[in-house]
């Protein structure tokens, strides 16, 4: 039930962003990325955020010589 909750938040999210760049070029000839700036719940830029923390890849990974764990 959850996921279709979300599911249901995040599709309302992509339409309020969709009109608010419609919105914004109508009525001030702004250009808006709904896609580029749209916002996300806290909940998932925190689980973006632990991801990346937890789970780097190996081209974000410290040097060997940069690790501060010694044994």
């Amino acid at each position: 039930m959850y996921a279709a909750i979300l599911r249901w938040i995040i599709s309302n999210n992509d339409t309020m962003m969709q009109g608010l760049s419609e919105l914004l070029f109508d009525q001030y000839e702004i250009t808006y990325d709904p896609e580029h700036y749209r916002i996300r719940c806290n909940g998932h830029i925190i689980n973006l955020a632990a991801q990346s923390f937890l789970f780097p890849t190996d081209s974000e990974a410290l040097p060997v010589e940069n690790n501060t764990y010694k044994n």
